[in-house]
């Protein structure tokens, strides 16, 4: 993209970075004259942007006595106007200004994921403006049990949206210039309607909830039934996310092992699937699939309708270079030459866009469950490989098992907007920007922007106050795992990965009955310290969380003082900064644990203030349940555990 911030106009040189708006316009010059900004005189005509003759395209120029905005249709004008906001929000402007500015990607979408602890109603609507304002065009929406079925009535949870709310969400959605794509799980993570006795005969295996047999045609009526009650009520779709990931049960029946003999697992997946991306293309709907259980195989993709929209995910791709020849397991056996192997295949969203399917790359924005912050290098790198490699767009992914409502998660959804919509530097830009890097100029802008901060260091806090690097246990059967932190990978120190992967979801959802009802987190924590305990490089592990300590406290100093310089949501900084004092506390409480030195003192009035901090976006209930689960090990002021 031709963003020119080094751009001379008038003697005057451009200075983009300066401005906090997001996302970075394309193109901004100073002009000499007043900073007008109203009153604003729209114009809508066929060559208003001949520079980016594309929707969503517009120019903002200040006259004398007022700011013209023009589009070739009224989605330019509706993004013009975000501009314009913001442009009015940080005024005054030191002289005229000219804003040239267009989509880098065609899809700028956001995922939000209901599965547990959903945002309250409330909430998603002025999020759903925050979207707009940030020019995202896509919300993929995950309902999971909470859609108010009528015909399959025992699948919604009584904390169901109703359908007046989902048809106010979809109408106030699309008058914002966004689509509501529902997600109609297909294949995997349907473990809300497996663990209904009705449906046991769709599980791939007994206790297999998390999954449809695809040998069973009952499963694709069963979707189908799911999407035709579903899509009553997103009118004017042109896609429907079909999901289809993870589908780890593949070929385990009876009937499936004898025919993936025949036709492999992949074939068992795509035989499915082209169905119901072909029960979707009838509807005259485009089917957006997860393209991790084809990735393997993606020369087999030609097998689906070429309608299919491929949704690539991966969360740690930055373009970093790697060799994937250096592998514990080569290195040690001593049997593999590392400097031999074959070299690594193009990335599978490249196979795909050469077999002539549409793809959209995915990242995630919402992680870290206390402190949120999200990998923007992959956000970014992911973007430019969208611009670089043709494809629709980018989706940045929100998942309930991150433990972080989306409203917190406002560093990630920028990010995503940002870079879906100026994914590409221009020349001038990597030349005489000052910035010291894209990543860097984004945090810069996003603090001002939304803390009101002169400068990063806030993110820079944040960072201290990560969980730590991952923990590979010696025990083979447990998952990888982060110092001190409850999240959800600790189960494996209590439950088998067969185990974990058929009932998945049902872990995070007491008032479900399931056989892992009675799932402890607690004894999962226990778990998780006695291993560690057991581990060979125990001292290690203490030295490393010694120093993890160290960087969370200097990182706790750093957030209070941002927090008292920001101008701007400030109760976001408050509930940040109760999450990074039981981040640390916990640290100190492993360290106590592995090391017995000194036992951190109870903190009671956390439990209280992290209560009030997610109630501002979760109902009463979840806000309980999710500090009851972050606090898990940690003890109360009557000298128990949290509950």
């Amino acid at each position: 993209m031709n963003q020119q911030s080094g751009s001379m106009v008038s003697g005057l040189r451009s200075p983009v970075g300066d401005l906090p708006l997001i996302p970075r316009p394309q193109y901004v010059a100073w002009r000499d004259g007043l900073a007008t900004l109203s009153p604003i005189r729209e114009r809508t005509e066929k060559n208003a942007t001949p520079f980016a003759p594309i929707p969503g395209a517009y120019t903002l120029q200040s006259q004398e006595d007022h700011v013209l905005l023009a589009a070739a249709e009224e989605e330019g004008l509706r993004v013009g106007r975000s501009t314009l906001h913001q442009l009015h929000a940080v005024s005054p402007l030191p002289s005229a200004v000219c804003v040239r500015d267009w989509p880098g990607l065609v899809l700028r979408a956001v995922h939000l994921d209901l599965k547990f602890h959903p945002p309250r109603f409330d909430n998603v609507l002025r999020w759903i403006g925050q979207l707009s304002a940030w020019k995202i065009n896509l919300l993929v929406l995950e309902y999971e049990d909470r859609f108010p079925f009528e015909k399959l009535r025992v699948l919604s949870a009584p904390t169901a949206w109703t359908r007046d709310q989902i048809q106010e969400l979809v109408a106030r959605a699309n008058e914002a210039g966004i689509e509501v794509v529902p997600l109609v799980q297909s294949m995997g993570h349907v473990e809300y309607v497996l663990r209904h006795e009705a449906y046991a005969p769709l599980r791939e295996l007994p206790h297999v909830i998390s999954q449809y047999c695809p040998s069973n045609p009952a499963a694709f009526a069963q979707f189908i039934a799911m999407a035709e009650e579903i899509l009553e009520l997103h009118p004017n779709l042109h896609y429907l996310h079909v999901g289809g990931d993870e589908a780890g049960f593949l070929g385990r029946c009876p009937r499936c092992a004898a025919r993936a003999k025949t036709i492999g697992k992949v074939g068992l997946y795509l035989e499915h699937m082209k169905k119901v991306c072909e029960w979707v293309t009838a509807r005259g709907l485009r089917p957006i699939l997860w393209d991790d259980m084809v990735r393997s195989e993606p020369h087999r993709i030609t097998e689906l309708p070429s309608s299919t929209v491929l949704m690539f995910w991966d969360y740690g791709l930055t373009g970093v270079v790697s060799d994937r020849r250096k592998t514990r397991e080569k290195l040690c056996s001593g049997k593999n030459n590392c400097l031999e192997g074959p070299p690594d295949e193009s990335p599978a969203y490249c196979r795909y866009r050469e077999a002539g399917y549409d793809v959209v790359l995915a990242s995630c924005y919402n992680g870290e469950g206390l402190i949120p912050l999200a990998n923007t290098a992959n956000i970014r790198y992911l973007a430019q490989e969208a611009a670089l490699h043709g494809c629709l767009g980018t989706c940045a992914t929100h998942w309930a098992v991150f433990t972080t409502p989306p409203e917190f998660a406002a560093y990630g959804v920028a990010a995503a907007a940002d870079f879906a919509w100026n994914p590409l530097p221009s020349c001038d830009d990597l030349l005489t920007d000052l910035h010291g890097g894209p990543l860097l100029e984004f945090d810069r802008r996003f603090c001002r922007a939304w803390f009101g901060l002169t400068d990063d260091t806030l993110l820079h806090a944040l960072r201290l106050l990560d969980r730590g690097p991952l923990y590979i246990p010696s025990d083979p059967k447990s998952y990888p795992t982060v110092y001190a932190d409850w999240c959800f990978v600790d189960m494996t120190f209590q439950v088998d990965r067969d185990a974990m992967a058929a009932q998945a979801a049902a872990f995070f959802r007491p008032d479900w009955e399931t056989p892992v009802q009675g799932f402890s987190w607690e004894e999962a924590w226990s778990g998780k310290v006695a291993a560690l305990k057991r581990e060979p490089g125990r001292s290690r592990l203490v030295a490393m969380l010694t120093e993890l300590a160290q960087r969370q406290a200097r990182g706790l100093e750093l957030l209070k003082e941002e927090r008292g310089k920001a101008v701007r949501h400030e109760e976001l900084l408050q509930g940040i900064e109760v999450g990074a004092r039981i981040r640390l506390w916990r640290t100190r409480q492993l360290l106590h644990e592995l090391a017995g030195g000194e036992k951190p003192p109870p903190q009671p009035e956390l439990q209280d203030a992290l209560i009030a901090h997610y109630q501002a976006a979760l109902s009463a209930e979840d806000a309980r349940q999710l500090t009851a689960w972050q606090m898990v090990g940690l003890e109360t002021a009557k000298g128990g555990e949290a509950t």
